[in-house]
């Protein structure tokens, strides 16, 4: 069977984008693990029902940054775009839960930084 060039294309180089993407989920997950992900393992304080809805969605996020990825490198280009327009709502949300979470803290009194 005859591979087109886009496919040829997809597959050539499309390793280092595959290894970056996995890299990019291994720092999230490694970075939020004793705070979300592995919370009860580590006895941490309980988190507001806002934090959990905006890690669930950045997690989502990621997932599909991974998904995205691998389906180019496979050379489903079709599924990708179709993927895509459930990526464009799933930005909105991204800003939508990274802004709520920012904005309720500051209504508590929290800073970002050092207080």
């Amino acid at each position: 069977m005859a591979m087109s060039p886009l496919q040829l294309r997809a597959g050539r180089g499309s390793s280092i984008y595959t290894w970056a993407a996995s890299a990019i989920i291994l720092i999230v997950v490694a970075g939020f693990a004793r705070t979300y992900y592995l919370k009860t393992l580590f006895g941490t304080p309980a988190l507001p029902w806002l934090l959990h809805v905006h890690g669930l969605i950045m997690t989502l996020w990621f997932t599909l940054f991974l998904l995205q990825v691998r389906l180019v490198a496979a050379g489903r280009t079709d599924l990708h775009r179709r993927l895509g327009v459930a990526g464009a709502v799933l930005a909105t949300l991204v800003v939508v839960a990274g802004v709520s979470p920012a904005i309720s803290a500051a209504r508590l009194g929290h800073t970002p930084g050092p207080q």
